[in-house]
């Protein structure tokens, strides 16, 4: 059996794709497709937030803790992508699907470093290699 692929843009700036085989998208068609107004991880490109506010985040080992700015596309389910502006300008963005953290936009430049997360009551504990976020479940499914 032959395994097709379809491109999916997650992020306008930087571009970031991914690629997956064909039948895990809508219909299975195996044409690329890109992003669509309605997903968050576009939405979140194009600055179009539901909400947006400070996360408590550290972008070093060994750094505090400091209030980081954040914008917050939401979707239905739980679905959303939080983009947080880290201490020295640049952004990181993390996805969320049924209300719980499923990865985020690393790339080359950072080493794909494997994220990781852990809760507490309602606070998403997010780690990106030495990047810390604390993230409210009110930010990601609103309150």
């Amino acid at each position: 059996m032959q395994t097709s692929r379809a491109r999916i843009s997650l992020l306008a700036a930087p571009l970031l794709l991914l690629w997956t085989a064909a039948d895990a998208c809508a219909a299975g068609s195996g044409a690329e497709t890109g992003p669509t107004d309605e997903g968050t991880a576009y939405r979140a490109s194009q600055g179009d937030f539901d909400a947006t506010g400070e996360i408590a985040c550290a972008q070093a080992a060994g750094q505090p803790m400091r209030p980081c700015a954040f914008g917050v596309a939401r979707g239905p389910g739980g679905e959303a992508t939080v983009v947080v502006t880290r201490p020295d300008g640049t952004t990181r963005a993390l996805f969320f699907a049924g209300g719980a953290f499923v990865s985020a936009d690393t790339s080359e430049v950072d080493g794909y470093p494997e994220p990781s997360a852990t809760k507490e009551a309602d606070l998403n504990m997010i780690r990106v290699s030495s990047e810390r976020y604390e993230i409210p479940d009110a930010a990601i499914v609103g309150s």
